[in-house]
């Protein structure tokens, strides 16, 4: 009997099983469909997310976008980066509501491979939060998170050496932050809004970075960075940006003799500021990056002011002389190279700062204490200036507390204020908030600084 070789028993077999795979796929392939390989959001989202789907296969876009829906009904807009789809609303979703998202089957790919059947999913929009680092009074901090409804906070995220600085991104899904590393150097990470899934995006090398800031639009990174000498000492302070797609980083300037720290985009994306840290120039450096202009605000307060919600004008603190005495006072810049540049109050008798803008343009929160140091003594109260009306509001009247970090939450209903007691031996900081609706101020929590909004 005539034996079969064994490279012709091994070729059989495989023209046997790759016949069976082709006819599995003519007879199955259609069931198959295209997968569908990542969704988003899940869970918990913010007013500001953005609604995605990730294809395996490039598809007939059109397609898609005609299957797809959200319930209850949202405005928006869909864009494409590859093969996901993003939808982007025209308005904040709903704190509390729950949505139903909904990709009805028969959208297809390029090949004319079509979805199988309806894929769809929910999430619920989370109430306001409020993040913070916490213990004030310790050197190693960590990033704490708390409600506003009077749930009590919990920490978010703690790394063994501390958190310097941090900064939610616009739609609230991940949280950039500066920590210290083992060798008492710095790298900034990512964490998801939940504390989890931590990322390092810039490794700081030999150097020491700090204040990190969001660009609207979230793709970019600008961060302040600080040079180490050979032997140790400190060096300037320059601004640098990370391009959170690509991975890359880069100083904003190429000329490494411009200095600065404390970035801070404008709300429309168009302009960075930060504060020029060259002794010869104290001014708050606002880069155009549309019209490709620099101008210097001049103070030497050392710090950048609040834009406006168009980004083009800026309330920042100066130094105005009352007799032979200097005091701080708080004027308006309207940002472009023949911008007007006014005090915001001509009447003296007072020290302005910590200025902020809310976002719908109509306040500016600020501190101040009277130079004959009535209505609050020796410690700084916080104040409104109605934009539209020109007027100003007292919100505290209250000697036994200062003011200092003012922050608005994005519908501008809500004060964030770190307040310092006076009248204790540790001045521990506490947080309190400022309803602009019912006018209620409490404290929400002690021990905290550097309170800012979780979207």
């Amino acid at each position: 009997m005539m034996k079969t070789d064994p490279f012709d028993r091994v070729a059989i077999i495989s023209a046997t099983v790759l016949a069976l795979v082709i006819a599995i796929v003519i007879l199955f392939g259609d069931q198959v469909g295209v997968p569908i390989v990542d969704y988003g959001p899940v869970g918990e989202a913010s007013q500001n997310s953005s609604i995605s789907l990730t294809f395996a296969q490039p598809m007939a876009r059109e397609t898609a976008e005609e299957r797809f829906s959200i319930s209850p009904n949202v405005e928006g807009e869909i864009t494409w980066a590859g093969n996901t789809l993003i939808f982007q609303p025209v308005e904040r979703l709903t704190k509390g509501e729950t949505y139903q998202v909904t990709l009805e089957e028969g959208a297809t790919n390029q090949s004319g491979r079509a979805t199988i059947q309806d894929f769809s999913w929910t999430f619920e929009v989370r109430e306001s939060q409020v993040l913070y680092l916490g213990p004030a009074d310790t050197f190693i901090k960590g990033l704490w998170v708390m409600p506003i409804d009077g749930g009590e906070p919990r920490p978010l995220y703690q790394p063994d050496y501390g958190v310097i600085h941090f900064a939610p991104s616009p739609d609230g899904s991940q949280i950039a932050m500066t920590v210290f590393t083992e060798d008492q150097l710095t790298e900034i990470l990512l964490i998801d809004a939940d504390g989890s899934n931590p990322q390092q995006v810039v490794d700081c090398g030999d150097a020491l970075c700090g204040v990190v800031d969001w660009s609207p639009n979230g793709d970019l990174l600008a961060y302040e960075k600080q040079d180490i000498g050979i032997s140790g000492q400190l060096g300037n302070y320059r601004i640098w940006l990370a391009d959170l797609e690509t991975g890359d980083t880069a100083p904003i300037f190429s000329d490494n003799q411009v200095l600065g720290y404390g970035p801070q985009w404008s709300p429309d994306g168009d302009r960075i500021a930060f504060f020029d840290s060259n002794p010869a120039t104290q001014a708050i450096k606002v880069l155009d990056r549309d019209e490709l202009f620099v101008m210097d605000i001049p103070t030497p307060m050392g710090k950048v002011g609040s834009f406006d919600p168009d980004g083009e004008r800026m309330v920042y603190t100066a130094i105005k002389q009352v007799g032979r005495q200097y005091y701080p006072e708080l004027r308006l810049a309207e940002l472009s190279p023949d911008g007007e540049n006014i005090a915001l109050f001509e009447d003296g008798g007072h020290e302005d700062q910590f200025a902020v803008w809310s976002p719908d343009g109509e306040w500016i929160a600020f501190g101040r204490r009277r130079l004959d140091r009535q209505q609050g003594g020796n410690a700084i109260q916080i104040l409104l200036y109605d934009v539209l009306n020109d007027e100003v509001i007292r919100l505290t009247e209250d000697a036994q507390y200062n003011a200092t970090e003012l922050t608005w939450d994005e519908t501008s209903r809500y004060l964030l204020a770190t307040r310092y007691r006076l009248e204790t031996n540790s001045a521990t900081s506490e947080l309190w908030l400022y309803d602009m609706e019912d006018g209620s101020f409490e404290r929400l929590t002690e021990n905290g600084i550097a309170a800012q909004w979780l979207p």
